[in-house]
């Protein structure tokens, strides 16, 4: 991954050049290479972001390589006339719930390990399951951010156009990152609002929260960030434990 200097936070207008993979021509005249390309860079993005230093919180890409998927993507969507605009922004979508959904539920075993999970009254597994949460959380919200600039412009017209047409399989691109973390690495169904991996963050919280002798400041830390994240998800740790 490059420096974090580099990391793509604002989408570059796509160029006239076309990318070094599909010619604006040949996406006109053979789409499907254009979108398998595209496909394939977005799963290294989530792929990458798996294989990150453990503390690392960041996910990036080098300026050319955003340049050059961001451009593959409005080519597609812009130059490709065998299919309509609706066809091609719902296989880009569903191609990101794809990573999406495979990312969460990969990340999902780093919280039901026996070895953080063994035993709730560890403080050493309680400080790790909170520590793990904590970065593999705020290292998702970065993915988030650097999925949803990419995609600009599926976010600004496709997706646009079905959420103001009431699709109800449809979201934002961060409504749509919130909800299969819920789903897949908390595994927040509707009918079982309270999983085993919610219960297991509540346990490791409350033991920081009940440690003799008072908390350090990087426990505290650890907390507060997991509530934050869960209040950000419209979740709570039993709907009563504060952050302080």
């Amino acid at each position: 991954m490059s420096d974090p200097k580099q990391q793509a936070t604002s989408e570059p207008q796509p160029g006239t050049e076309a990318t070094s993979v599909s010619s604006r021509q040949q996406t006109h005249v053979k789409p499907p290479p254009t979108l398998a390309w595209i496909q394939s860079r977005v799963h290294d993005i989530y792929s990458a972001a798996k294989h990150l230093p453990p503390d690392s919180k960041s996910v990036t890409i080098s300026k050319s390589a955003y340049t050059e998927l961001y451009t593959a993507i409005f080519d597609y969507l812009v130059f490709d006339k065998q299919s309509s605009a609706h066809l091609k922004g719902e296989d880009l979508y569903r191609g990101l719930e794809r990573e999406i959904r495979i990312y969460c539920s990969d990340i999902r075993h780093v919280f039901s390990s026996k070895e953080t999970q063994e035993n709730d009254k560890d403080e050493n597994a309680a400080e790790r399951l909170l520590t793990a949460y904590v970065v593999q959380y705020e290292r998702f919200l970065s993915l988030t951010n650097l999925v949803r600039n990419i995609l600009g412009f599926v976010k600004r017209h496709w997706i646009k156009r079905e959420l103001d047409e009431k699709r109800k399989d449809v979201y934002t691109i961060e409504d749509l990152h919130r909800k299969l973390w819920k789903e897949e690495t908390l595994q927040i169904q509707k009918d079982e609002p309270l999983s085993q991996e919610l219960q297991a963050l509540t346990a490791a919280a409350t033991v920081l929260r009940g440690k003799a002798g008072g908390k350090t400041a990087e426990e505290k830390d650890q907390v507060e960030g997991v509530v934050k994240s869960l209040s950000s998800l419209g979740l709570s740790i039993d709907g009563h434990l504060e952050a302080t």
